[in-house]
């Protein structure tokens, strides 16, 4: 019986020193990695907050054929989780904390005896891309035994070069699903035009790159499509906030034309003459982009005082080609409002 007792006192002291041992370790580094997705922000978004998605990314899932998901109640949003069993990579789980739209996901990962950890994902419009970023603080275990040999496992078998291959492989995958399932370019139709368009919502400061990023995109959509331009490139405003200086635009390039416009008369709108047709409007601007606000407000004021309501989006069509004209002075834009009586 002595003996039962000393080594039973002798495995409770070890566990004791052990314990106290863990909490001198250093913690393991946060891991963060990032990638930039040619899709929009809600599409790669739902990539993660719908956990039944993550088998489309997930690099875990690819090289492990033994893992076996069941999912919760909840499987998209705050609340959503999953649990998994592998043969090779242990059995885990996941539960969604925190879910912003398009803005930041927060997630609780158990591991068992080989720890936990917070996962944090944040999403950033670029244009119009999407950044999303991947972060993973790897915490011990709650169960007392288990965090001390999680503690150990951790600080003696460095994790953070497989987070990071782990991480990287993940983001990958998903911008190849993304960029693939959906390339952000879409067809709309306008007063009888049919577009081919990407469209989002961006800060002013960020049209250019937009615009730069996305014309080529759809012009190389329309050859490879066997589509032919009917019509020169233009921007679609779906909004104008002036108190927050964003817009939902879409660049677009027509593929075909719509009806003949039929008869119009000139009307004066104070910076020049304009054509008014039966349902909508058309001005001639000449010079830098960043010059033709006047033209806007002269339209929406002459339609305003004719009694007529504005129909979104306004139109500018580019008849020059900046990239070939140097003189900003003939950069034509076509200006169109259309209108309701």
């Amino acid at each position: 019986m002595g003996v039962l007792k000393k080594t039973l006192y002798g495995l409770l002291g070890l566990i004791v020193v052990l314990t106290l041992v863990s909490f001198l370790l250093p913690s393991p580094n946060r891991v963060e990695r990032s990638t930039t997705i040619d899709a929009p922000i809600d599409k790669v978004f739902e990539q993660v907050n719908n956990l039944e998605n993550w088998e489309n990314w997930s690099p875990w899932i690819e090289q492990d054929s033994t893992i076996k998901t069941t999912f919760g109640e909840v499987t998209s949003g705050k609340g959503a989780s999953n649990s998994w069993t592998s043969e090779n990579s242990g059995d885990g789980s996941l539960e969604i904390t925190t879910s912003e739209a398009n803005q930041k996901i927060k997630t609780a990962l158990d591991f068992g005896f080989m720890g936990r950890g917070d996962g944090e994902w944040t999403f950033s419009r670029e244009g119009g891309s999407t950044k999303v970023s991947w972060a993973m603080q790897p915490l011990p275990a709650k169960n007392p035994i288990a965090k001390v040999i999680g503690a150990y496992f951790t600080t003696f078998v460095d994790i953070e070069p497989d987070l990071i291959k782990s991480f990287d492989k993940g983001l990958a995958n998903m911008k190849t699903h993304c960029e693939k399932m959906n390339d952000g370019i879409t067809e709309i139709e306008f007063m009888g035009t049919q577009y081919l368009a990407v469209r989002n919502e961006i800060s002013w400061a960020e049209m250019a790159d937009f615009y730069s990023t996305n014309f080529p995109k759809i012009m190389q959509k329309v050859m490879s499509s066997g589509k032919e331009m009917a019509g020169k490139p233009r921007s679609l405003f779906y909004t104008w906030d002036m108190e927050n200086q964003r817009t939902d635009l879409a660049a677009a390039i027509p593929v075909m034309a719509g009806p003949d416009p039929g008869d119009f008369k000139m009307v004066n709108i104070g910076p020049g003459e304009a054509k008014h047709y039966s349902d909508h409007m058309t001005y001639d601007y000449y010079g830098s982009y960043d010059g033709s606000q006047a033209a806007h407000e002269a339209l929406g004021q002459w339609l305003e005082k004719a009694g007529k309501t504005l129909k979104m989006p306004v139109v500018e069509e580019y008849l020059v080609d900046p990239a070939s004209e140097p003189d900003t002075s003939k950069w034509h834009t076509r200006l169109i409002y259309s209108f309701e009586e």
